[in-house]
């Protein structure tokens, strides 16, 4: 078996899924257990049998059963209930009352993060004290400080020391829509259970010092590094913001139009740290290494306990984890002189990772991560290998003849056309200008060849995140290839750069800050980049998610074109028995083969298209006139869709973003993460038309979002007032060229069919006898004739 490691992590991986399934949770006894542990155990000892017996297949498949049974039990142990002392659990039982202010102690996880607004910290729960009295919890809480002018500092706290916090906790906040953001999710894969924000710093209070432990100095050593960073730009914080992002994985001071503008063009990638930063610090470290001229193992010592303490300052994220373990997969192997298969490492990488925490089956960062170095290993590098590697490698001597018989025939003729192309050139120049001439003219084709690899290995990792993105991000991004040219050279000099100016501001600070100046201008440059490619009109724009049956059939094409540039390879090596032994002559093996990647192929960009395209049309009750009250937390979003199938947005909900210096300005966007995403669930790409009833935040604030994400024919506003969040709006909806209308007593929608009439005097609209109604989402759902009376009721108590 060529890549037994895939083999197993698919295995290992599907497992997990089926122990998801509900069908399959009577394994959760006990005595199931025991007995599904044996049945692991006996396929594993069965497929060693088989395969010291030389038979393989019988062998492989045994054993891969046996992984399969292993993933169903991880995925049983990860899904076991909480334990009673944890604080979910505790509140769940009524234990811990909710909206009361508490007494929690904790330890601190981390250094205190200082944030836009004030600082952040993460503390490991150990108890809380109620009118009942003390009692032990676990879990973990994210405690927020708004520091406004004039108030004391916090005590001086370090990781590892013990505190106690008046506060009150609570959830993270979840929107009950169809395809919503869940953000209690996310931060429980953090080890963040509830949230807290401190009224005042007495409120505070430090009651033990920290510990000696490991994790405690090396979260110091963060805290220091962060603070570094700060230091070396005292005149651009948003040059240290991005550098913190794209190096110590801390985005919190990043503005949210600028991460947009990232998004937009499709290189999010630079500030999330992932395998291009760990690929670029392991470079840069082989680099030091050789030129210290150390010996192999000291080599390969130095960099893999670099690459450790490094995860350890960047925190233990999927990305991180799946970059440092594969290159240290790869360092390892190459200490022994063993060239291994990208895709064998990345698939060891994630089967660590999915032992360590089977629930990263489910994580988007987790699948993008393992889709792009799949996309890499499977496709681009197989490709390249067979099309542009043959010239780079032709150009090496490029004017000694004697070497021309050394490569294939096309090759050979290439090195000619190119001497030819070269004398050309510089035949009538003086000597001294004629190695100068040769010299560019050879770096010109070397640096042109390896631009198209990096515009097709971007390519090719945009087409494989397709699905994924369109999925969980609802965005295409159409020159995030183009982009990536310009911005993945710049973040290969950024980051080797930036660590050791790090370096340096551990130890000189002074010095750090004076020679960081063409680190910022590398820094600037990238952002112009960023922004000039952004403020493009049309080259990104947000789509709804796809169907399930066009991510299988996409993702089996990308399988079946990893396969085919796999058999191409071998047989471009040299093995042609299979075709002997079938009786066919290679070429007509070759053109067969050749018919099948094409047909392969179509179906990929057939997929992809619609995937990008997405042709299908919203889903609607046919004949009937829809309400939709949307869960927002707090204010109003109604959907109305017609008989005829238009569709009417009523508010947008209430989001924070505009009051910046708060805790809350990069908080949630229920226009984002709320409204736009359940209309993405139904599939709505655009709006009919949008009104506003009147200018209040929690009214306003998602609109934002929503005009934004859909193509809006028109945005119908309440009565004129001077709220700047208003002024906004209109100015929004004139860059995005979407007409205005304003407050107009009994003004048409357009909507009278099926005998139901919609109007704005404020009546809401009537129906004709017997018209069904369809009122969903978060709140509420009922189905009865129209009646405005009672729909006022409904919503009230609904909500």
């Amino acid at each position: 078996m060529k890549l037994p490691a895939v083999a197993i992590v698919a295995a290992f991986a599907g497992g997990i899924l089926l122990g998801g399934w509900q069908v399959l949770r009577c394994i959760e006894r006990p005595s199931l257990l025991v007995a599904l542990v044996g049945v692991i155990l006996l396929l594993l000892v069965l497929g060693f049998i088989f395969v010291g017996r030389d038979a393989i297949w019988s062998g492989s498949g045994v054993s891969l059963a046996g992984w399969l049974a292993l993933g169903m039990l991880a995925a049983v142990i990860a899904g076991r209930p909480l334990p009673p002392e944890q604080v979910l659990a505790r509140i769940a039982a009524n234990q811990i009352p909710q909206h009361t202010p508490l007494r929690w102690h904790g330890v601190l996880r981390d250094e205190p993060s200082r944030l836009p607004w004030g600082y952040g910290m993460d503390l490991s729960l150990a108890g809380v004290e109620t009118a009942n009295g003390y009692i032990p919890t676990t879990g973990g809480m994210r405690l927020a400080f708004t520091r406004h002018e004039g108030d004391a500092a916090l005590p001086e706290l370090h990781a590892g020391d013990e505190v106690a916090a008046l506060t009150e906790a609570r959830l993270p906040l979840v929107y009950r829509d169809v395809g919503a953001f869940d953000r209690r999710e996310f931060l429980a894969r953090q080890d963040i259970h509830v949230l807290a924000t401190l009224r005042a710093r007495v409120l505070l209070e430090k009651t033990g010092a920290a510990r000696p432990a490991l994790a405690f100095r090396v979260a110091r050593m963060r805290g220091l590094l962060r603070e570094r960073m700060d230091g070396m730009f005292p005149e651009s914080p948003q040059t240290a913001a991005v550098l913190r992002a794209m190096l110590l994985g801390d985005r919190s001071f990043i503005e949210r139009t600028e991460s947009v503008d990232y998004q937009k063009t499709g290189v999010f990638h630079v500030l999330v740290v992932a395998g291009l930063h760990v690929g670029a610090l392991a470079f840069f470290l082989f680099w030091v290494a050789r030129k210290l001229r150390f010996p192999q193992i000291a080599k390969t010592l130095f960099v893999l306990a670099f690459l450790a303490a490094y995860v350890a300052v960047v925190e233990q994220r999927a990305p991180v984890l799946r970059a440092a373990l594969m290159a240290g997969i790869v360092i390892v192997g190459s200490h022994f002189y063993r060239r291994l298969d990208l895709l064998n490492s990345a698939a060891l990488a994630a089967l660590f990772l999915l032992i360590a925490n089977p629930k990263f089956i489910t994580d988007t960062g987790f699948l993008l991560s393992f889709l792009a170095i799949g996309a890499i290993a499977g496709i681009a590098l197989p490709w390249m290998e067979r099309s542009i590697q043959p010239f780079l490698r032709a150009l090496e001597s490029w004017s000694d003849v004697t070497r021309d018989t050394g490569h294939p025939a096309a090759m050979a003729q290439f090195r000619l056309d190119f001497r030819v192309l070269v004398t050309m050139l510089t035949g009538s120049l003086a000597e001294r200008y004629r190695n100068w001439v040769q010299g560019l003219t050879v770096s010109g084709a070397r640096v042109s060849l390896r631009a198209m690899e990096l515009l097709v290995v971007s390519f090719i990792l945009q087409l494989c995140m397709l699905p994924v993105m369109a999925r969980d991000f609802h965005r295409i991004s159409v020159l995030g290839p183009v982009v990536n040219l310009f911005v993945v050279p710049l973040m290969g000099v950024i980051v080797p750069f930036g660590f050791a100016m790090l370096g340096v501001a551990v130890l000189l600070p002074r010095v750090a800050a004076l020679a960081a100046h063409p680190l910022m201008w590398l820094v600037l440059l990238q952002q112009r980049v960023v922004s000039y490619f952004a403020a493009i009109p049309g080259t990104s724009y947000r789509i709804p998610g796809p169907p399930v049956w066009v991510m299988v059939c996409f993702f089996l094409a990308a399988l079946g074109v990893v396969a085919g540039l796999r058999s191409q390879r071998i047989n471009a090596r040299g093995s042609n028995a299979a075709s002997s032994a079938v009786g066919q002559s290679s070429p007509q093996r070759e053109q067969k083969s050749s018919y099948g990647h094409g047909a392969v192929l179509l179906v990929l960009f057939a997929s992809a298209a619609i995937i990008a395209v997405h042709p299908f049309r919203p889903a609607t009750v046919a004949n009937s006139l829809e309400v939709s009250v949307l869960d927002v937390a707090q204010g109003d979003s109604i959907l109305v869709v017609s008989p005829k199938g238009s569709a009417m947005l009523i508010d947008g909900g209430g989001a924070f973003e505009g009051f910046r210096g708060r805790e809350e300005h990069l908080g949630s966007d229920p226009g984002e993460e709320a409204v736009s995403a359940y209309l993405w669930s139904r599939g709505f790409k655009r709006l009919d038309a949008v009104a506003l009833t009147h200018a209040h935040q929690d009214h306003i604030g998602g609109l934002t979002a929503v005009l934004q994400n859909f193509r809006v024919s028109r945005l119908l506003l309440g009565r004129e007032t001077a709220a700047p969040a208003f002024s906004k709006l209109k100015q929004l909806a004139a860059e995005l060229h979407v007409p205005v209308e304003h407050e107009r007593r009994a003004f048409p929608v357009g909507w009278s069919a099926g005998g139901c009439a919609v109007a704005g005097d404020g009546t809401g609209g009537s129906c004709a006898a017997g018209q069904e109604q369809r009122f969903a989402g978060g709140a509420v759902e009922i189905s009865r004739p129209y009646d405005s009376a009672a729909w006022g009721r409904r919503k009230t108590g609904g909500i």
